[in-house]
């Protein structure tokens, strides 16, 4: 999370959709400290992986104008996005490692994906643990309506062009790329079943913003 107050913008870290590359080209700029949630106090109220709802609390707490701020985030394709947070669960659950160790396994990417939401609890876990929460979130219940400009991942560096140009400020370091497509593991995650789940959960957004359903190849 960046916020700037001479600027009037707020950058939102959006879990796994390429936050950590913009944060690092607009830190210069953040003029609030943001701290990890268990660390959070009432002079520190804003943490890592705060959602726009929650900032816009804070922000009539601290008798801050949040609409007077431009707020960003980032969105992606759900059908990368979701089984990189599947392998983030997998790589980090006790419980999971648990099972691997023991032999008993882990549940599949369609069984965990069928047990997420798209909001609310997203993909459970801890109540610091904001990446797995808001991983699984949609774009719209993210956004809750409070987001003023998306920067899309698949079009990273011409979305952060026109970023810097209107908010009058130059990078410190080049833009990158867009995000990186979902790895070969997460690639092979994506079953005819996982796909239809993904279709119909997120299908504002994919008609939205143009995501590209995969094409198995494989008869559902």
């Amino acid at each position: 999370m960046i916020i700037c107050h001479s600027r009037r913008f707020i950058y939102f870290s959006n879990p796994f959709c390429g936050s950590d590359r913009v944060r690092a080209l607009l830190d210069p700029w953040n003029e609030e400290p943001v701290v990890a949630f268990e660390q959070r106090i009432p002079e520190r109220p804003f943490y890592t992986h705060m959602s726009p709802t929650e900032a816009e609390w804070t922000f009539d707490a601290l008798g801050l104008k949040f609409n007077d701020y431009d707020r960003i985030t980032n969105l992606r394709s759900p059908f990368d996005r979701l089984p990189e947070v599947y392998e983030a669960v997998e790589r980090s659950d006790p419980i999971w490692r648990m099972r691997k160790r023991s032999g008993v396994g882990v549940p599949t990417f369609e069984n965990w994906l069928a047990r997420t939401r798209p909001n609310g609890r997203g993909a459970g876990g801890r109540a610091h643990q904001r990446w797995r929460r808001f991983g699984t979130w949609s774009a719209e219940d993210w956004c809750a309506g409070r987001i003023t400009r998306v920067l899309r991942c698949h079009r990273m560096n011409q979305d952060l062009g026109a970023l810097f140009a209107d908010l009058g400020i130059a990078p410190s370091k080049p833009i990158p790329p867009g995000c990186d497509a979902c790895t070969d593991k997460g690639q092979e995650l994506l079953t005819p079943r996982a796909v239809a789940m993904i279709s119909e959960r997120y299908a504002t957004e994919i008609s939205e913003y143009g995501y590209q359903v995969p094409d198995l190849n494989i008869a559902a």
